[in-house]
């Protein structure tokens, strides 16, 4: 009899701290991102300054690395899961011109 009580406690010792640790870990959101579309946008105005080809395999290498640092940058800040529009069937939030714009931003910033 004496040891109901202490079995009890110790249950409900561990389900507190389960639940803890549940309840502290950080629910992510899934969010998506048309990289296609950053592309294109991206290889247009390549085309507009009409690069060389030393330009284009330059700014191209840049703009790879650039845009990766915002997304993971992004998904850091914001605690989120950044997957491609085009792996998506549905849902998701769009993300795509918040990147844009902080690409567009670190592009401009020479480091």
């Amino acid at each position: 009899m004496r040891l109901t009580p202490l079995v009890l406690g110790c249950a409900l010792a561990v389900f507190g701290v389960v639940c803890g640790f549940y309840g502290a870990s950080p629910q992510k959101s899934i969010v998506v991102f048309d990289k296609e579309v950053v592309q294109g946008q991206f290889i247009r105005q390549l085309a507009e300054i009409k690069a060389t080809e030393s330009q284009v395999e330059q700014s191209t290498r840049r703009f790879n690395e650039v845009l990766n640092k915002v997304l993971v940058d992004t998904a850091q800040q914001k605690k989120i899961i950044i997957l491609r529009s085009s792996d998506v069937f549905a849902g998701g939030i769009d993300i795509t011109d918040e990147v844009r714009m902080r690409l567009s931003q670190a592009m401009r910033n020479k480091s």
